[in-house]
């Protein structure tokens, strides 16, 4: 749980640190409503490369943070989406680099003319593709389907960074939702090689960090031999718009809490939910400067503390140890979004949103000791499953927003969840034969639980004004 927790953190960091590069240079301090941009025109010799490389420096620490834990990641996947395959990750990671070709194309003027802009790209995808190849050899790490032992670090990941990098250097500071895009597709690539069990979590994370390095060190060593040749100025011409309608796209992560973690409508003999994690995405459309509608896809979900739950007798010396999945909550709503700003710099926000919401299904399990793992040849058993019905919800929450950018903010936030699910837990019933559990025809038991429960956290905000 806690290297799921890290993963979707350091994703959304990412994300949002690298929204904040592409306009950090913008950054507004003015109260006015509208502020002309005055652009200097840089020296590219004496750019800071070194600032360049925290975050792909932060996504190596969580490849080596995560390495013991990558199993029981994969272990998330396949309890979900075993039989998942798709090939859509093998045509995203191209459409970054794609488009910066059609922007050329269509004549739409970047950071560089055509021929300095891909005599970076080749040279960062030289650097990308050595260190990849060689580094698979060196290596030798079986892939999580064990096709063949080529999986560290990911190529499709860090060519889609890679390209999503070079998006972001061509056009980002145009327009902040190029990068956006690009980074969005990078992550979906990444994911999908996760979810397409083709690879570890670590190989994708030491992949979009390679691919950010090499994009970032085409670009560099370009600019030694170029100097400033075929670099466009001014790049921006357009008005910073403070005042305007605050529509956004937005990345969340937080701490999550149950209101009550007992979970005995549900599971008899004692199980109740920690504390754990929620995860969203949401954006708005805001047709006045205070007031908008909106949406929000999210999930939560919360570890089961579950010792006492098999305790009849002869059944709890049966196994080591017993556990229950994770109970877990996603959830789509709609509603209104509120923006009430108290200075230039800080913005208090607010929402009021309802939908649905379905929670998870999930098995109870015991790991077998010895004697009875030999006598059933297995290693785990699953003794009963819980399963639930979709349910109406609704959520409100509130957050106060500091700006980093023009474009860009970070949001503390706190949020309360409620639905009301119907749930049935499937129960065995046990007969002995020689001390070994044979489980007939299921018993039903079913009952209502409350999904309530509030997270606070932090969020990353992309403002499209």
């Amino acid at each position: 749980m806690r290297a799921r927790i890290l993963y979707f953190f350091l994703s959304v960091v990412c994300l949002g640190l690298l929204i904040t590069d592409a306009t950090a240079q913008y950054s507004d301090t003015s109260r006015h409503d509208t502020l002309p941009i005055q652009l200097v025109k840089p020296d590219l010799t004496k750019s800071c490369f070194a600032s360049k490389l925290i975050i792909p420096g932060i996504l190596f620490s969580a490849t080596a943070a995560t390495w013991p834990y990558k199993e029981n990641i994969r272990d998330v996947r396949n309890r979900f989406i075993p039989n998942f395959r798709n090939h859509f990750d093998d045509y995203l990671q191209y459409l970054p680099a794609v488009t910066v070709l059609a922007l050329h194309a269509g004549k739409v003027k970047g950071k560089h003319e055509l021929k300095r802009a891909i005599a970076s790209y080749v040279i960062s995808m030289a650097i990308m593709g050595s260190v990849v190849n060689v580094t698979k050899h060196a290596t030798r790490l079986e892939r999580p389907d064990a096709s063949s032992k080529n999986s560290f670090p990911s190529g499709h990941t860090a060519t889609a960074f890679l390209n999503a990098t070079w998006l972001h250097q061509e056009y980002g500071e145009i327009n902040t939702l190029y990068s956006i895009g690009g980074y969005s597709l990078a992550m979906m690539t990444g994911i999908g090689r996760g979810i397409n069990n083709r690879h570890w979590v670590t190989d994708v994370l030491a992949g979009a960090a390679v691919g950010i390095v090499s994009a970032e060190l085409g670009e560099f060593l370009a600019s030694k031999i170029f100097k400033d040749q075929g670099v466009n100025f001014p790049l921006l011409s357009s008005p910073i718009l403070r005042g305007s309608p605050p529509s956004f796209l937005e990345m969340h992560l937080g701490y999550a809490f149950m209101t009550s973690g007992d979970l005995s409508p549900l599971m008899q003999n004692g199980a109740f939910a920690r504390p754990g994690f929620n995860l969203g995405v949401e954006g708005a459309w805001f047709p006045s400067k205070h007031i908008g509608i909106g949406g929000e896809f999210a999930f939560a979900s919360f570890p089961v503390s579950s010792n006492q739950i098999l305790s009849e007798q002869g059944i709890k010396k049966v196994p080591d140890h017993n556990y229950v999945q994770a109970l877990g909550t996603s959830y789509f709503h709609i509603g209104s979004y509120f923006s009430l700003p108290l200075s230039n710099q800080w913005v208090i926000t607010g929402k009021l949103a309802t939908g649905i919401a379905l929670a998870s299904n999930g098995n109870m399990i015991m790991d077998l000791n010895e004697k009875y793992g030999k006598q059933l040849n297995a290693k785990q058993l699953v003794v009963a499953n819980y399963q639930s019905q979709p349910a109406m919800s609704l959520s409100t929450g509130l957050g106060i927003q500091k700006m980093l950018s023009r474009n860009t903010s970070i949001k503390l936030y706190g949020t309360f969840f409620k639905s009301t699910h119907q749930f049935k837990t499937i129960v065995p019933n046990q007969a002995y034969n020689p001390g070994v559990p044979v489980f007939q025809s299921p018993s039903n038991q079913s009952g209502k639980l409350k999904s309530d429960h509030f997270s606070v956290g932090l969020a990353f905000t992309a403002f499209m004004w």
